[in-house]
């Protein structure tokens, strides 16, 4: 709401990353399907089982993009899979990414497909100082924010110093 100043202690905005799974397998006529390896099926596989990994967890594990095959009639022998994976905590991003990599894995032992996945960097988790925020709230009329899946470059300062990121209402929707 407008002249809200709202902020929490600890994770208040989440660490990002663009993830990217590609897949290989070889195509086959559909008539003879069981001689190919199918890209699309271990890719529906593969996002199956992601979002199962991060079920009930503080965290976000999306794909929004999928491209796979070039003809309705063959199996496909190549799928792209592009989604974001979000969480307030390092160690649980770490943790999901490794397991990612597992997955991909397993999933390439179980199909025949070959599945690399890489990602970016993205940002850090938005972390205030729960000290400082103290203070702020000694001077100030400050507002407990909700963490919010969106990221913030901020965070690259926050690594180097200790800070507070506020969210400042302006009535705007």
């Amino acid at each position: 709401e407008k002249g809200v100043v709202a902020a929490r202690p600890g994770g208040q905005m989440a660490r990002s990353c663009e993830l990217t799974a590609e897949i290989e397998g070889r195509s086959a006529h559909v008539a003879r399907w069981q001689e190919g390896r199918d890209a699309l099926a271990a890719g529906l596989h593969f996002v199956a089982d992601a979002y199962a990994l991060a079920k009930g967890k503080t965290c976000v594990l999306r794909f929004g993009r999928m491209e796979s095959g070039s003809a309705r009639n063959a199996v496909s022998d190549r799928t792209r899979l592009e989604g974001t994976l979000r969480c307030f905590d390092d160690t649980l991003f770490a943790s999901l990414w490794q397991s990612l990599e597992e997955l991909a894995r397993r999933i390439s032992a179980q199909t025949g497909c070959t599945l690399r996945l890489s990602r970016s960097e993205g940002y850090p988790p938005v972390t205030n100082d729960a000290a400082l925020l103290v203070q702020a709230r000694e001077r100030y009329p400050i507002e407990e924010a909700q963490p919010t899946f969106t990221t913030e470059d901020f965070s690259e300062f926050q690594r180097r110093v200790p800070g507070v990121f506020f969210f400042l209402g302006t009535g705007g929707k």
